[in-house]
């Protein structure tokens, strides 16, 4: 079938009226004659018309106009006389924004091809651009573009947060591990690992508040993040064997959680259960993270000051008066104090439908869990009190004074270069003490009349080849300590600071410290207990710092497998800044057995030291103290079977 067979045929299928088509064009168009032109013209506009109907039907006349607008805007190989003005202006422009200006008067009257065409080196980007601008405002409408200040960092600033960051209440330094911090000038430096128990966001908007409370003007938020980002830090994410008070005070959070659980299955209401647990929450998150914050010396409210809190009503010795009223009460404080009232309530509205048994667990596991709380609040007030003694003696401290915190390192397995499965297996750790002395050193600023006091780190670690951790030894170890002080530096009053451990917070230990004072060029002046399992954080970090040293030192085909091993690789290679390392023998078999007695001692946490006595107390600068005369120390301060290497 012909061609115009087919044509006449599908034009007939679609309407019975259509005319046939008689002939094909053979000849060029420009050759036709009028009449040729005008039969051929009707047949394809009514063809056109007629499939139009079918596609679009009442639309015809739109959907045929915009097909011949775009035959149009195809045939047009040139453009007009302004729109080449346009593209000339558009490529003599540097400006981004300029550039879209310009373009927005045109960018709707072609295709995105036929832009692409006319103006080289035009993007999809740049014409979805410009059409954008001509929609939103108005084409050719001048941009004005967002002006953006950028502050100056100011390093006070930087400083002020930076020391917020670094206290203890928000961080811990541990004595294992390292973080490697890379320097913006490529330079890479290992430091030993600090555990932060705050997550990022919590701790920007606690130092916020901190500033907004002090009028002090802070950084932005983004800001202050990236310096968080930069510091090195791990998230806890594990609190046991770091604060197992805080440790022991979470878990009972997640014991009165489990006891509203049960509540709610025998009949306690919705309403109830959903504040019960908001409660816990609340109170959770304030002793984490925000207890410790609130907690002063002087306050106005009772549950924040730590002198009201920490005074023995009961003694005269132990109990301070404040010299402010208070008038003052907190929510979050008061909410943690009235949460066991509020759960004994819960169980008591449900009482009658729990069995014996289960109340008896109920009530046993309410009872420990509320004395864990009471414990943890405690635990909270008493860390930040104890850490003021620590911050008194450093801005007191003098030229000829300084101070030492001692602790006993977690014992060191040893390890070889090359270590076979069987030396793996049924190590004995090495004991080691670290003994950190801090003393003042002036340097001159910029104005020679202005001496800026900084302070001077030097550690001692004693490496215990025989002996026990017990006072005898700490004993040996001061006296050593004290010794090479005398010969060293010009240091004749040390203030010593430790953790509550029995080898520390003994009568035999400060009867043996009453009696050196009264021969040694150095006297002993204070001895303040930190509260348990904080306060050591600068021991903890040296300690880190020996451990990579010596890790380091293996690693580069060294055995380390006894107290020498351990003395050799910490002075190897230049040795660790600051550090002296010395191997001590202790023969506990002259350790003799001690007379004296300290009333309460485990309860005193603050010891002072005076020619005719000892004043004892059970928190810092509370109370006038319990005092002991000589009399009450009648041990001798001659210690024997001790050598140091």
């Amino acid at each position: 079938m012909a061609p115009r067979e087919i044509f006449n045929a599908a034009m007939k299928m679609l309407s019975r009226n259509f005319p046939a088509l008689n002939s094909q064009l053979q000849l060029p168009w420009t050759s036709l004659s009028k009449s040729s032109s005008s039969y051929y013209t009707k047949i394809i506009t009514e063809a056109i018309q007629l499939i139009a109907q079918y596609v679009a039907p009442g639309q015809e006349n739109n959907l045929l106009t915009d097909v011949c607008k775009k035959w149009i805007s195809l045939k047009e190989d040139k453009p007009d006389t302004m729109t080449e003005a346009l593209i000339a202006s558009y490529q003599q422009q540097n400006n981004r924004l300029s550039q879209m200006q310009i373009l927005s008067l045109f960018a709707n009257k072609h295709t995105k091809e036929r832009l692409m065409e006319l103006v080289p080196g035009l993007s999809v980007f740049k014409i979805d651009a410009a059409r954008r601008h001509a929609t939103l405002t108005f084409p050719g409408q001048l941009i004005n573009p967002p002006k953006v200040y950028r502050s100056r960092l100011s390093m006070p600033r930087v400083m002020h947060f930076i020391e917020f960051i670094s206290c203890p209440t928000y961080h811990q330094a541990v004595g294992y591990g390292s973080k490697t911090l890379k320097l913006s000038s490529g330079l890479e430096i290992t430091i030993p690992k600090v555990v932060r128990n705050v997550i990022a966001s919590r701790l920007v908007s606690s130092y916020s508040q901190y500033c907004n409370d002090e009028g002090y003007e802070c950084l932005g938020r983004s800001t202050l993040f990236n310096i968080v980002k930069a510091c090195a830090a791990s998230q806890k994410k594990n609190m046991h064997g770091l604060d197992n008070i805080t440790s022991e005070g979470m878990r009972a959070i997640d014991i009165l959680r489990k006891i509203v659980s049960k509540l709610e299955m025998f009949g306690l209401s919705s309403e109830c259960v959903v504040k019960l647990k908001s409660l816990l929450d609340h109170v959770n998150q304030h002793l984490k993270f925000e207890m410790k914050g609130h907690v002063e010396n002087k306050s106005k409210c009772a549950e924040h000051c730590s002198t009201y809190s920490l005074s023995d009503p009961t003694s005269k010795c132990f109990s301070d008066k404040c010299d402010h009223d208070h008038d003052q009460s907190c929510d979050d404080c008061s909410t943690t104090g009235v949460l066991g009232t509020f759960m004994l309530d819960a169980v008591s509205s449900v009482r009658k439908a729990i069995p014996a048994d289960i109340q008896e667990e109920i009530n046993h596991d309410l009872q420990i869990s509320t004395l864990n709380l009471a414990t943890w609040k405690a635990h909270c007030i008493r860390t930040v009190h104890q850490e003021q003694a620590r911050r008194d003696v450093l801005l007191q401290l003098k030229s000829h004074q300084c101070l030492i915190v001692m602790d006993w390192a977690m014992k060191f397995l040893p390890i070889k270069h090359r270590e076979t499965q069987a030396d793996f297996y049924g190590k004995k750790g090495i004991g080691w003490h670290i003994s950190s002395v801090i003393t003042t050193s002036q340097i001159l600023d910029e104005s020679p009349a202005t001496p800026t006091d900084k302070f001077d780190v030097q550690t001692f670690v004693h490496i215990l080849q025989l002996g026990t951790q017990g006072w005898f030894s700490v004993a040996h170890i001061l006296t050593d300590l004290l010794n090479q002080l005398s010969v060293r530096t010009t240091v004749n009053e040390v203030f010593l600071k430790s953790d509550n451990a029995g080898c520390y917070h003994c009568a035999p230990l400060l009867s043996f410290i009453q009696h050196l004072n009264s021969y040694s060029p150095i006297k002993v002046l204070q001895y303040n207990f930190s509260e348990a399992q904080s306060g050591k954080d600068i021991c903890d970090a040296k300690t880190a710092h020996c451990k990579m040293h010596m890790i380091r030192y293996s690693g580069e085909g060294h055995d380390i497998v006894t107290p020498q091993d351990m003395r050799a690789a910490l002075h190897a290679n230049g040795g660790v800044k600051g550090v002296l390392a010395s191997v001590v023998s202790v023969d506990n078999q002259q350790e003799r057995k001690m007379v004296s007695k300290i009333p309460n001692i485990s309860q005193m946490n603050n010891i002072t030291f005076h020619e005719n006595g000892v004043t004892c107390r059970r928190a810092y600068k509370i109370g006038t103290g319990s005092f002991l005369p000589p009399n009450q120390f009648k041990d001798s301060a001659t210690l024997t079977g001790f050598t140091v290497k």
